[in-house]
């Protein structure tokens, strides 16, 4: 299989739990837009190194074959913040977190929202419609970007956080951006050459 091809398997896999979770609303809008989701997924998927993508493909695999829904834990985790109540109410089903799981997650969060901030001074336009930037913006209806981010991470294994770790310091020690990275993906994925063409494409279309 190929390297393109296993990232497919990831999102395609990330979908499937993702169109399982149940919401206290109902089925969200945004779980019948299996384009839309793998646009995103694959964004992020293509910044990660082979090891990486095949460490998280095992962690996926290793859910799966326990009849965990990681999709779900992750959105779980990020209730500790959003819906403390709720959390409470689910956290004795989730996998525990151990210490050094927990330290690796703080360190790339805070690179990641280091860089989400540079992303956002960079390019106005395109984050002006994104998540809040820190937890403590949080809502009962809105999750901000760190929330979102720390949630994910806590369902990886310490296999895959410890790779992610050294992919995120590389990234920093050669003054690369791993969110303008995974953006530069995204408006690719939507007919933009650049961020800088997409940024420019919305600047356009405000002054008409």
């Amino acid at each position: 299989m190929g390297a393109y091809d296993i990232r497919e398997t990831l999102v395609q896999a990330e979908w499937e739990d993702f169109r399982r979770v149940r919401n206290l609303g109902g089925t969200a809008s945004c779980q019948s837009r299996p384009d839309l989701f793998r646009v995103m997924r694959m964004a992020q998927f293509l910044t990660w190194p082979e090891e990486l993508v095949e460490s998280y493909s095992l962690d996926l695999k290793t859910a799966k074959g326990s009849g965990r829904n990681i999709v779900a834990e992750k959105y779980a985790f990020m209730m500790e913040s959003t819906d403390p109540m709720r959390y409470e109410d689910l956290r004795r089903s989730l996998p525990l977190v151990g210490e050094e799981a927990r330290d690796i997650v703080g360190q790339v969060v805070a690179f990641e929202l280091a860089w989400a901030e540079d992303y956002g001074r960079l390019y106005p336009l395109l984050s002006m419609g994104n998540r809040a930037m820190r937890t403590s913006e949080d809502t009962p209806t809105g999750t901000s970007f760190e929330t979102y981010l720390r949630g994910e991470l806590l369902t990886y294994s310490v296999r895959t956080l410890r790779l992610l770790l050294a992919h995120v310091t590389s990234l920093r020690s050669e003054g690369k951006n791993h969110v303008e990275e995974i953006m530069e993906n995204e408006v690719r994925a939507f007919g933009y050459s650049s961020l800088s063409d997409a940024e420019h494409a919305l600047a356009d279309r405000q002054r008409r």
